[in-house]
């Protein structure tokens, strides 16, 4: 069996519920020899999954895969899907997948403080990597704009958060209803300090041309 390190980076450590979560999961050969694992990313569903636990209690509060993903969908104990084609990583080369690990979830991450662990699965082992610091903290809304995009059938909404230390993000969300717990939120913009922006907009589509918005 080789031996392989795994180690995970999110893109970001403090994100909001409801928004995307990417991680970067990196598989590195240890090996003296080299090794040869499933095409990262590719068809398949992914060999990663992902536990997030609470920080304080060291309770398990999340437990998600594209795999487990994929079968929810479905309705199916198994999905059928292609295998991933094998692809050789020379000693001390390292392959990676970026995952949004938020959208595997049947619903957004709670407000907390989590310890994320990646798990790189191969024919029977299982390697497991470090844990990384996770904050879900509640948005603080300055500005915000919303719009009803009748092209798309989409609700269309902006806002400015102001809940991150030093920095302002700027996100945006579309859902198919009204309601504000739909969707996912993706942000766009972030930069230092706290100064606000002055004004949010957005526009809508009159009509649909395929060019997106």
């Amino acid at each position: 069996m080789p031996e392989l390190k795994v180690a995970i980076e999110p893109v970001h450590r403090d994100v909001l519920p409801g928004e995307e979560l990417w991680v970067e999961a990196t598989v590195e050969n240890v090996d003296v020899e080299p090794v040869s694992i499933p095409q990262m990313p590719s068809q398949a569903p992914s060999p990663f999954r992902f536990e997030l636990h609470d920080d304080e209690t060291g309770e398990l509060a999340y437990a998600v895969s594209e795999e487990s993903y994929r079968t929810a969908i479905a309705g199916l104990d198994i999905v059928d899907s292609e295998p991933a084609p094998p692809v050789e990583i020379q000693p001390h080369e390292s392959a990676s997948v970026t995952e949004d690990i938020a959208s595997y979830a049947s619903q957004g991450f709670a407000p907390g403080k989590y310890r994320l662990t990646g798990y790189y699965r191969i024919n029977s082992r299982e390697f497991k990597t470090e844990p990384a610091i996770i904050q879900v903290s509640r948005p603080q809304i300055g500005c915000l704009a919303r719009i009803y995009c009748p092209a798309l059938g989409v609700f269309a909404t902006v806002f400015e958060n102001l809940g991150f230390e030093g920095k302002i993000a700027l996100y945006q969300r579309e859902t198919h209803t009204a309601n504000p717990e739909n969707g996912v939120f993706r942000r766009h913009i972030e930069r230092e300090g706290t100064r606000q922006f002055d004004d949010l907009g957005i526009a809508a589509c009159t009509f649909w041309e395929g060019q997106g918005r």
